[in-house]
């Protein structure tokens, strides 16, 4: 999460978004930039992290364990979904949707973290 948290500032500090061309146009020319998509690919692999580790929880016993997994999936996929808002219309609520999100799994995972450290 930390790595992302540094894509996106880098993308917030030094990649210009293209605001006048077509959407295609509009992909291809945020794609060339590596901080980008370093972004999406991180951001992917988060949640396809995000998957394996709410699957891996409900076969243990501990039920704080599958509340938090799922919990921090679920920000995940918010992150995600005002990442995606932000980028179709650079709207503040996009970006403002996706720091919650982030906010909330950084939370969550840490939390998660904590209770797999007590319970073994």
């Amino acid at each position: 999460l930390s790595v992302q948290f540094v894509l996106g500032k880098l993308i917030n500090l030094f990649v210009d978004l293209p605001s006048n061309a077509d959407k295609q146009t509009q992909m291809k020319e945020l794609f060339s930039q590596w901080q980008y998509a370093g972004h999406i690919i991180v951001g992917t692999f988060l949640v396809i992290l995000a998957i394996i580790l709410v699957i891996g929880s409900f076969k243990e016993k501990h039920r704080m364990m599958k509340v938090l997994s799922v919990v921090g999936f679920v920000a995940l996929v918010v992150a995600s979904i005002g990442g995606r808002m932000f980028v179709d219309s650079y709207s503040s609520t996009g970006s403002l949707v996706m720091a919650l999100g982030f906010i909330v799994a950084m939370g969550v995972y840490g939390r998660f973290m904590s209770v797999t450290m007590s319970a073994k």
